[in-house]
């Protein structure tokens, strides 16, 4: 597992895959009378977009991010903390970060309640205003341990 997640990504997630995600899980979300999200639309602004370009970004033509493992880290870290969303921001952040893990052949080895836990935990560290950095450091080390090759 450690040499797949020690590998360039395929592939990076677009803003289109991101709203496509988003829409399937708020029309889900919706038919099943859970907390309604708002529309995509009605996100932050240029919060998704900073995301996704921060984490694909590179220097010297080097990717600031040059393995899946710092990227998925990076993802999920960003989603959370990053207040894309009105509503949903963990879970969004769970949500896009697998799909990211599965379309460069990794999965992870979580149930959801665990899942949601993980993110759950990030925010709070957030809160409590622990750095950014660290908090990279717990999502590192619980991607690195919870994941499996699909």
């Amino acid at each position: 597992m450690i040499n797949r997640l020690r590998r360039k990504p395929k592939t990076w997630l677009t803003q289109e895959e991101c709203e496509g995600l988003f829409q399937a899980y708020r029309n889900s979300a919706t038919q099943s009378g859970l907390v309604p999200f708002p529309p995509f639309e009605s996100r932050y602004s240029n919060v998704l977009e900073s995301i996704l370009g921060s984490v694909e970004a590179s220097w010297e033509k080097k990717h600031l991010n040059p393995t899946i493992l710092d990227a998925a880290s990076q993802y999920f870290n960003k989603f959370v903390r990053g207040q894309a969303f009105m509503n949903g921001n963990k879970r969004m952040g769970v949500l896009f970060t697998h799909y990211f893990l599965i379309k460069n052949g990794i999965d992870f080895d979580f149930r959801y309640g665990e899942l949601f836990y993980f993110a759950a935990k990030i925010a709070k560290m957030a809160e409590a205003g622990i750095k950014a950095e660290e908090t990279l450091e717990v999502c590192r080390k619980t991607i690195r341990d919870f994941t499996k090759e699909t």
